[in-house]
């Protein structure tokens, strides 16, 4: 099929091949269309209105290409309405032409309108999707892209879910589901509709699960690490390990011990101590003769490790390496011949698995924010030994219940609890787009000597949003003078992010204004205040691992959460930070009250984000399609087979 240069365009935008690949932008939400009671308007509400209109259009232009147009419209009662930048609507020719108008009511009589459709509201339909747009492209024209894709493309008539799961779910086919999901007929069609992906979705997901378990355990030679080798790192710790840690060591070194590859995920909650646990294992292992590889996802992540183990495994420090992108050449040739001949620690990202490092028997891989890493990364510095073990750590924590489901290929290991000399962290939101009304409080603490964070959702500016560009030349002008101020963000060089956050750590830098590349790993005792702009836009697992980065000293700190929205919604999620510093009920609730709103968040919390399937309010639909496919891998059904190796086949394609 021939498509236009504004088709084609758009295709690119959402990253789609063909027109039938457009099918899977999803719709983001419905709106449903009921007309308002026009006897009990309140100001301020949206309303739908369907009636006449009564007078000519008028267009006043202002500022730079914009326009307000002004028009009567006569419903059960007359309205002055107000519709902006829509200065080329014309009145219909037909004056007795019924029209529907969607905006907000404002007392008396007037409405601000968003959306003007020619037609009555029985032609509309009452259920209207609303799509993801991208670099201003018009709902409009993605609506019209989604009918020609299901008017042309024959694809989905064929079925991948056998037909006994669809039976045994009472599903509807694939092409009735996707006519539906893009135009339903009736909200009880959306709603079956919704159902069958969202089966699809877990179905997928547990076959792609027990599959990576299949392709990282099976048969070693048992090894035989000895816990008493990690004796003097503990003893060296200035703190003593909780109990949570003690149970989690012993637990890891059972699995290691055992005559299988072990498995695991390490998850527990900001300051829990994940990272003390892991080194320990590591300098078990390299105790053994075993080398050891720590991959992670940014430079800033790796020398955090780098600089903590040193610390931490202070006689293994000629054993330590960091390896990363921005390695010297000269360094990495001695590096890569000392990691080859001796077992060591490497600590670094995706660099780990390049194909000219080889170590000396590597024994364990430990991968932090695994899901940053895609199956076919993860294999890659698996493979780079023989009857290795994984060790995956998640700063995510959720109910063990929930996480034995969703990691079904790991045995989970919780840490609850954190280790006793930690301060506490208030929290408080403030209402608006600016932090002066505690601005007393953060000079205060740059004059005691303690730092500041300073967090933006964004690197530059979107019109929407502080950034952290001009929040940091906003701060620059007013207080450069009086103390030093550094700006971090990912679009910066790993030299220039180093540096930075090294005259943070060392306290060079008095406030430091960043995005959220500073949510995990950073750890500077001395910062005790953190400001964040637009929390709403942050998931509330994101804000808490945010606030994780201070209160890591016995001094108090405080944590505010700059909220310009007003809606209700986000006053609700934001007070379960102000009331919670449990990071396992944080997570269920942010999983419950997630919008569309929010993003930043689920991405880079480590869960697994879907589409239309919700792990907390579809709990027992995650745990029966986990038995159902379960069975569907120990089938030889010739038609089960083919759907799996579809699934497996697809996740690969698309991870990396």
């Amino acid at each position: 099929m021939t498509l236009t240069k504004n088709q084609m365009d758009i295709l690119k935008k959402y990253e789609c091949a063909t027109l039938c690949d457009f099918l899977s932008v999803y719709p983001l939400r419905y709106d449903i269309y009921e007309l308002s009671d026009e006897t009990h308007l309140v100001d301020g509400q949206s309303v739908i209105l369907e009636g006449y209109i009564t007078s000519s259009l008028k267009s006043v232009h202002y500022a730079k290409n914009k326009s307000v147009t002004h028009f009567t419209f006569d419903a059960m009662k007359s309205y002055r309405v107000s519709i902006f930048n829509r200065h080329y609507l014309k009145a219909p020719q037909d004056p007795l032409r019924k029209v529907t108008l969607i905006g907000k009511y404002k007392h008396p009589n007037q409405v601000i309108a968003s959306t003007l459709y020619y037609q009555p509201l029985v032609e509309l339909g009452s259920i209207h999707p609303i799509y993801p747009l991208k670099d201003k492209t018009p709902l409009r024209s993605i609506k019209s892209m989604i009918a020609k894709a299901l008017s042309v493309c024959q694809n989905y008539n064929h079925d991948p879910l056998p037909i006994d799961v669809i039976q045994s779910y009472q599903l509807m086919n694939q092409a009735e589901a996707m006519k539906n999901i893009h135009q339903p007929e009736s909200l009880q069609e959306l709603m079956k509709a919704i159902l069958r992906f969202k089966v699809s979705e877990f179905l997928e997901y547990h076959i792609q699960i027990q599959n990576n378990r299949l392709r990282v355990v099976h048969s070693k030679q048992q090894r035989h690490l000895s816990s008493d080798s990690i004796t003097p790192i503990i003893q060296s710790l200035p703190y003593t390990l909780t109990l949570d840690q003690q149970d989690a060591l012993h637990t890891l070194f059972h699995d290691s011990n055992q005559p299988v590859t072990a498995s695991a995920l390490l998850q527990g909650d900001v300051g829990s101590g994940k990272t003390v646990v892991a080194l320990c294992l590591a300098y078990a292992y390299i105790h053994a003769g075993f080398s050891v590889a720590l991959m992670v996802p940014t430079e800033v992540l790796a020398y955090q490790h780098f600089e903590t183990a040193v610390k931490t495994l202070n006689g293994l420090k000629d054993n330590i390496f960091i390896l990363t992108s921005s390695t010297k050449p000269s360094e990495r040739k001695i590096m890569l011949e000392y990691i080859k001949s001796q077992p060591s620690l490497v600590i670094g990202t995706h660099a780990l698995f390049s194909d000219d490092v080889h170590y000396n028997r590597l024994g364990l891989v430990i991968i932090d924010e695994q899901h940053r890493f895609g199956v076919a990364q993860r294999m890659r510095l698996i493979q780079k030994g023989i009857d290795v073990d994984v060790l995956s750590m998640s700063a995510t924590p959720i109910p063990r219940t929930l996480a034995s489901v969703l990691f079904a290929d790991m045995n989970v290991v919780t840490l609850q609890n954190k280790p006793l000399n930690r301060g506490s962290v208030q929290t408080h939101v403030i209402e608006g787009n600016s932090f002066t009304t505690v601005l007393d409080d953060i000079l205060e603490t740059i004059q005691r000597k303690e730092q500041v964070y300073v967090i933006t959702s964004l690197i530059e500016d979107d019109g929407e949003s502080r950034s952290a560009m001009s929040v940091y030349a906003n701060l620059k002008k007013a207080f450069g003078k009086q103390f030093e101020i550094g700006l971090l963000h990912g679009k910066m060089k790993n030299e220039e992010k180093n540096k930075v956050l090294n005259a943070f750590t060392s306290n060079k830098i008095a406030m430091l204004v960043s995005t959220s590349v500073v949510e995990v790993g950073v750890d500077v005792p001395n910062a005790t205040r953190m400001i964040i702009y637009d929390a709403h836009r942050f998931g509330l697992s994101s804000l808490h691992q945010l606030r994780g980065r201070i209160g890591r000293s016995e001094k108090s700190s405080i944590c505010y959460l700059i909220n310009p929205s007003q809606d209700p919604l986000s006053f609700q999620r934001l007070q379960v930070l102000v009331d919670s510093h449990d990071g396992f009920e944080i997570a269920s609730q942010d999983l419950k009250l997630r919008g569309p709103g929010d993003l930043i968040g689920l991405k880079q919390s480590g869960l697994p984000s879907f589409q239309f399937a919700n792990i907390i309010s579809d709990y027992d639909l995650l745990i029966k399609t986990k038995q159902t496919a379960l069975e569907l891998l120990q089938s030889q059904s010739k038609q089960h087979q083919e759907y799996i190796t579809q699934v497996i086949e697809q996740s690969l394609k698309g991870i990396d």
